[in-house]
C-alpha cells in the first residue's frame, strides 16, 4: 500500500513536470512573437531585445536558443532586472558572430550603462548597478551595429 502511494505521487510529479514544460514552451513562443515584432535590421543584421524582471536564467537561455534558431542573423539582447541591479546578456548565432565582435559590442555596452562584463564568440554578459533605461542598452547596440558596415 505504501509503495502504491509513492508510485502515485511520482506519477503526479511527472504530470506536473509535463504541465510546467508545456507552460514554459507556451511562454517562450509568446516571447518569441514579441521579440520578432520589435526586431529591426541594421546593416543587414537583425536586432531585438527582451526585458525581464527576476527571470530564471534557464528560461532565458532556452528562449535565446529558440529565438536564434528561428532568426539566425540576429543580435539578441536580454535585460534582466535583479535586486538593485541589471544583468544583461547578448546572444549571437555563429553566423552573426562572423560579422559582429561580441567583445567590441560588450565593451560599448558596458561603457554606456557603466557596467562590467565580457564575452566569448557568441555570448556576452554584464552587470550594472541600478536600473539603466532599456533605451540606453538598445541605443548602444544600434549605434554599434550602425558602425560595422553592411558587407
Amino acid at each position: 500500500m505504501w509503495l502504491r502511494g509513492v508510485k502515485e505521487l511520482l506519477n503526479d510529479v511527472g504530470k506536473m513536470e509535463g504541465r510546467i514544460k508545456a507552460l514554459t514552451r507556451k511562454a517562450i513562443k509568446g516571447d518569441i512573437a514579441e521579440a520578432m515584432d520589435r526586431e529591426t535590421t541594421i546593416n543587414g543584421v537583425g536586432f531585438t531585445y527582451m526585458e525581464y524582471e527576476n527571470e530564471d536564467r534557464n528560461y532565458i537561455q532556452e528562449f535565446a536558443k529558440e529565438y536564434l534558431s528561428a532568426r539566425p542573423n540576429t543580435v539578441l539582447l536580454i535585460v534582466n532586472r535583479v535586486g538593485n541591479g541589471t544583468e544583461y546578456m547578448v546572444y549571437l548565432s555563429p553566423e552573426t558572430a562572423k560579422r559582429v565582435s561580441i567583445r567590441e559590442l560588450m565593451a560599448r555596452l558596458n561603457a554606456s550603462v557603466n557596467g562590467k562584463g565580457g564575452g566569448s564568440t557568441t555570448y556576452g554578459q554584464g552587470f550594472a548597478q541600478g536600473k539603466p533605461p532599456i533605451d540606453t542598452f538598445t541605443s548602444a547596440i544600434k549605434a554599434f551595429l550602425g558602425s560595422i558596415g553592411s558587407s
